[in-house]
């Protein structure tokens, strides 16, 4: 009887955790709710090969109700990995100042003096100077300016701007040091930033729907319309049909011969009631895959029939911060991805539309997201010279 009830009360604390383990595991390579029945899935690891099998690239995809501000489907490759983002990080210390903005704790139109040691990461002493807020945030999205992006993490700082992060729902994006191009202020010895392309992705989920309404409309108008203006178009976007096809909002990022990554959405037709989410980070560089992964993604878009699958719990949800911020997501399943079919070719391109005039999200009741087209767009100042990239 004793030897029974041990074997009752061990079994009652083991499996819970072998179970919980498998769970976890799960998440980290296909969502059961695939968008278009997991042909993006299996079309990227087409794509990257070995690359991907090695543990070096990271994308996901989610298709969302700007409506009502809820995820259709979403589905990922190694989607929880984590990399080095690049200048795609720009993205949330965007979304920081902003909302320090909405709280009245800045002001777009505010000065700040640029420091000596940030200008000096990228030229001489000339480039000391003062810039708004606003043009801090324009240039450091639209011509990736690495000295305005140092400029706001040190007005912000990096523990507000990783808290803004996790307020959005993920732990995944992680900001540790500086984007200077040519030498960081801060040494080398400070960990590298990290991000998986689930965790960005849901960045760009808040700004598609403006489901927790974290920036105002005002706010929000200014970002889309940076993230829109930006000067890069070699990543996602690279391709002539995409561009002419789709407005992508978009932040890339590269470490010229290091790394690569894009992240951001397109609305799937005129409605804009729905849109597709797109992000992916690579630990090396090669933006011809990114160009290729775009392309897919668009092609599913215009021509798959999207499986919106029934409310369930979902299988790419945030996990729990760790207690050491260093460790990563185990990285269970590359084996697999050396086995696969081959896979029927895509169907063929269809003929491309016309261009289509820039429009912003509707006015709607149900979930209120506007994006006043009457705002005038920010004007940049003449900066270009000023900002490397």
């Amino acid at each position: 009887m004793r030897l029974l009830t041990k074997i009752i009360l061990l079994s009652y604390f083991l499996l819970p955790t072998a179970f919980a383990g498998s769970t976890r595991a799960a998440s980290d390579s296909v969502s059961s709710a695939a968008c278009f029945g997991g042909k993006f899935n299996l079309h990227v690891r087409e794509i990257l090969g070995e690359r991907l099998a090695e543990n070096h690239a990271s994308f996901y995809l989610s298709v969302v109700d700007t409506t009502r501000g809820a995820k259709l489907c979403e589905e990922g490759v190694k989607p929880h990995s984590m990399f080095s983002p690049a200048s795609s990080i720009k993205t949330l210390v965007a979304m920081a100042a902003l909302r320090k903005v909405d709280q009245g704790q800045l002001s777009l139109d505010q000065s700040i003096e640029v420091s000596r040691e940030n200008a000096l990461a990228d030229c001489n002493y000339a480039c000391v100077r003062t810039a708004t807020v606003r043009s801090l945030i324009w240039d450091m999205l639209t011509l990736s300016s690495n000295i305005a992006a140092d400029q706001l993490m040190d007005l912000l700082s990096k523990t507000y701007i990783n808290s803004v992060a996790r307020s959005l729902g993920t732990d995944e994006v992680r900001l540790n040091h500086k984007v200077s191009n040519l030498t960081n202020p801060e040494g080398l010895d400070r960990p590298r930033n990290q991000a998986s392309s689930y965790g960005l992705g849901q960045l760009y989920v808040e700004l598609a729907t403006n489901r927790q309404r974290f920036l105002s409309k005002a706010s929000r108008t200014f970002l889309l319309r940076a993230l829109r203006e930006g000067i890069y178009h070699d990543s996602f976007d690279a391709s002539a049909h995409f561009r002419s096809s789709a407005t992508f909002y978009h932040k890339p990022g590269e470490v010229g011969g290091v790394n690569s990554s894009d992240g951001g959405f397109f609305y799937l037709d005129s409605t804009r009631t729905k849109a597709v989410i797109l992000v992916g980070l690579q630990d090396f560089d090669d933006l011809s895959t990114l160009s290729q992964v775009g392309a897919l993604a668009l092609r599913l878009s215009q021509t798959s029939t999207i499986t919106f699958s029934p409310p369930r719990p979902p299988t790419l949800s945030p996990r729990a911060a760790p207690a050491v911020v260093t460790l990563l997501p185990p990285q269970n399943f590359g084996v697999e991805l050396l086995h696969l079919p081959p896979l029927p070719p895509l169907p063929p391109l269809p003929p491309p539309a016309p261009p289509a005039p820039i429009l912003l999200p509707p006015e709607n009741i149900t979930h209120p997201n506007p994006l006043d087209p009457k705002i005038p767009a920010p004007q940049s100042n003449p900066t270009t010279e000023f900002w490397p990239r």
